[in-house]
């Protein structure tokens, strides 16, 4: 493989899809065997099916991404793991309150559990001017989501809604909101 003006593009797509994580770095880098930089990284909207290692292989945790993030799931309490999935819902980053809406907490128990997540490095925050704002990593969150029973995903997907459009009506000035 050379990096040229050709390949880059895709490589930091690539670099961008996996948020950078080394492990998954070096699974798409041993892809490449089997796909163009450009094919790869138009393939990685499922990263851990096309991440994972060929089937005669030994699977131990450290060997695929997936192995690895089942490991750090199993890990979790299930008040964790529930909270865990429900955060799949977000594509981009959240608010704490955000969070505790979709996941059908209060707010003090959704701090409680996302701090858990902080902790064993599943969520990470960002501060964005005065306020906090979370997020799973993509390859991270696509796992969570494949946790998700279709029931349970109905249900976070409609709070989700529910959530964003009573955030959109409270700022709509045309209904009386406060606006940008």
């Amino acid at each position: 493989f050379r990096l040229n003006s050709k390949t880059a593009g895709p490589v930091a797509e690539i670099c961008h899809r996996l948020d950078g994580i080394p492990p998954a770095l070096e699974l798409a880098a041993a892809r490449l065997a089997h796909f163009t930089v450009s094919e790869l990284a138009q393939r990685l909207d499922d990263a851990l099916a096309v991440l994972r290692t060929g089937r005669g292989q030994r699977l131990d945790r450290q060997q695929t991404l997936a192995a690895t993030l089942d490991w750090s799931y199993e890990l979790l309490q299930p008040p964790e793991r529930a909270v865990f999935r429900r955060l799949a819902v977000f594509a981009g980053g959240f608010t704490m309150d955000a969070a505790a809406s979709v996941c059908d907490q209060t707010v003090p128990m959704a701090t409680d559990l996302v701090s858990r997540l902080m902790d064993k490095s599943l969520v990470n925050a960002d501060i964005v001017g005065s306020k906090s704002r979370y997020r799973l990593l993509e390859v991270v969150r696509q796992y969570a989501e494949a946790q998700l029973a279709a029931d349970e995903l109905a249900d976070c997907r409609s709070r989700h809604l529910q959530w964003y459009a009573e955030a959109a009506a409270a700022h709509d000035p045309d209904r009386g909101g406060a606006g940008p």
